[in-house]
């Protein structure tokens, strides 16, 4: 932590930074507040796909869901179970959205599209992007 001499701008809560706050820098380097630290690193990161694997696993979730336009309704052989409608079409939508994803939504994408290898093809290797 040091004590502002300059003002560097903007802290990431919108409030400006004075001569004398408190601040620290973020991951990205960034100054903020000091008690804006903390309540930043709270907030979840959301990234895009990191490699083929969690590639793979969204192209077949939305392909999955694709099939299931009745949400489990008829049984046809295609598409989520009805267990896993609901979740397997809202991680659906967040990747149609393309604002990415959280590391254990990813987690769990990969986890859910392995389960339904049968309508979207195989895992493929790891191969980082």
């Amino acid at each position: 932590m040091s004590f502002v001499s300059r003002l560097p701008g903007t802290c990431v809560c919108g409030n400006a930074i004075n001569a004398g706050d408190l601040i620290e820098r973020n991951a990205m380097g960034k100054y903020v507040h000091a008690a804006c630290l903390s309540v930043q690193s709270l907030r979840p990161v959301y990234r895009i796909a990191k490699d083929t694997v969690e590639e793979w696993a969204a192209a077949g979730l939305v392909r999955v869901a694709g099939l299931d336009p009745d949400h489990a309704r008829e049984l046809n052989g295609v598409g989520f179970s009805r267990y896993d409608g609901d979740f397997g079409h809202d991680m659906a939508e967040k990747i149609l959205a393309e604002n990415g994803l959280t590391d254990k939504m990813w987690a769990a994408v990969v986890k859910l599209a392995t389960k339904y290898q049968r309508q979207i093809g195989p895992k493929p290797t790891l191969i980082a992007v």
